[in-house]
């Protein structure tokens, strides 16, 4: 992970559990970015009257190439070449759609999301700037704003984003998630329950915000509730390895102390 080495080492510091989030989960080797465009505008009757687009991928090349001013068709298709991995012929796509309609916010959260999976978090931080230059409102740019400080080590300024997206969207669970781990990270182990237990509140059933809150009240030795947030992750996600540790991890610190 490409995170502030502070990071890992307040993390290793809080009784060696191991804090979860939905992005590292999700992709496990850069941050989960969050896009308005991953749910493309189709109507599912159109799309079951059009037999020959058999994937997103094909059927918004199709829009591209019967309307090569619609900005939309690329970005949609670069959309689907993310998705892919194909992050190249995604940017491409983005600028294109970028050239034809300047103003278009989802083209530039997309292509700073590129930049920020190809690890040019400068790049990346300008296109979402660019997009809170014409919509301040914005939450996804907020948050994906939090998520490139957050890299670069600039905590509280990825507060601020975070808090600003949640302010904005208020049942955003991953600038909540996240927010809680930059502030376990900083040693502001309340500040990290109140936001686990109130992602938890609108969402009960996330496993990850389980591990995260049990490793929270790891971190203030409260092992009974640590254990109970861990089992409760398990029981939702029986495949959940970091959980599956931090119970062992706490099960063994409770017996240490007892000796």
């Amino acid at each position: 992970m490409q995170e502030a080495r502070s990071k890992r080492q307040d993390t290793r510091s809080k009784k060696n559990f191991s804090l979860s989030s939905n992005f590292w989960l999700l992709t496990s080797c850069f941050w989960f970015l969050a896009s308005n465009l991953l749910l493309l505008s189709l109507s599912i009757a159109a799309y079951q009257r059009n037999q020959i687009w058999q994937d997103d991928l094909r059927l918004w090349k199709d829009v591209v190439e019967k309307s090569l001013n619609k900005a939309r068709g690329y970005n949609n298709v670069g959309v689907s070449y993310s998705l892919q991995g194909r992050i190249d012929e995604a940017t491409t796509m983005y600028k294109s759609a970028l050239r034809l309609k300047p103003d278009y916010l989802d083209a530039y959260n997309n292509l700073g999301n590129n930049y920020s999976r190809l690890g040019d978090i400068n790049a990346a931080i300008a296109e979402y700037k660019t997009v809170l230059r014409l919509k301040p409102d914005d939450a996804v740019a907020r948050y994906n704003m939090g998520n490139a400080y957050e890299r670069k080590g600039l905590l509280n300024e990825a507060i601020s984003e975070y808090r600003s997206a949640i302010k904005l969207k208020p049942d955003y669970l991953q600038a909540r998630s996240n927010l809680g781990n930059v502030y376990f990270v900083q040693g502001q182990i309340e500040n990290a329950i109140r936001e686990f237990r109130e992602s938890l509140r609108r969402i009960p059933d996330t496993a990850e915000t389980h591990n995260n809150l049990g490793v929270a009240y790891g971190a203030q030795g409260k092992f009974a509730e640590a254990i109970m947030e861990f089992q409760t992750a398990l029981k939702l996600k029986p495949g959940f390895e970091k959980a599956r540790e931090n119970l062992e991890t706490v099960y063994k610190k409770k017996a240490g102390d007892k000796e």
